[in-house]
Formats: structure tokens, C-alpha cells, sequence
């Protein structure tokens, strides 16, 4: 799974330049940005997530951990290991 940013401005292909700074830049700008939303219970569209199944919450709470909010992290460990990919014109972020 992954999201590819590319730069395509079309007619001012050329004239805009970009480097892999400024795609680095936009690609932690945008891993930043699914982070929080994620941890606001919110998907990709601005939804929020469905809720645990009873059987999992049960476990969650018998583990201590909150039930009420799906943010999609038990250790943290998935989102932070998104990585970003920077390129002169694109960048990629990916687990």
C-alpha cells in the first residue's frame, strides 16, 4: 500500500522546478497530516472509522486500552513506520 504525489503542473512543466527537498517536504507534510487525522478516528475521506466489533473491544478493555476511539493503533507500530520516498518530481509514502 502506498500513496505516489507527483508533480504535473501541465504547461509550466519546466518552469516550476521542484527538488527532492521540496517533494521530501510535501511527502512529511502529508505523512503528518494521515497521522493525525488517523489518531482522530477519521479515514482518508474524513469519516470516521467503524467502530471495534463487541468481541474486540471486550479484549481491549481486558487489556486496559480504550474501546471508545478506533485510531488504528494497538502499538503504534504501523503508523509509524510510514515512510517517505523523495524524488526530484514525485514522492511516495509507504509502509
Amino acid at each position: 500500500m502506498g500513496v505516489l504525489v507527483r508533480n504535473r503542473v501541465g504547461n509550466l512543466r519546466g518552469v516550476v522546478q521542484t527538488t527532492t527537498a521540496d517533494m521530501k517536504d510535501l511527502g512529511l507534510l502529508a505523512r503528518e497530516r494521515i497521522l493525525l487525522r488517523t489518531r482522530q478516528g477519521k479515514d482518508a475521506d474524513g469519516a470516521k472509522f467503524a467502530p471495534y466489533s463487541r468481541a474486540y473491544a471486550e479484549q481491549r478493555a481486558k487489556e486496559g486500552l480504550s474501546r471508545a476511539n478506533v485510531t488504528l493503533e494497538l502499538s503504534g507500530q504501523m503508523l509509524n513506520s510510514i515512510q517517505v520516498i523523495a524524488g526530484p518530481n514525485k514522492v511516495r509514502l509507504t509502509f
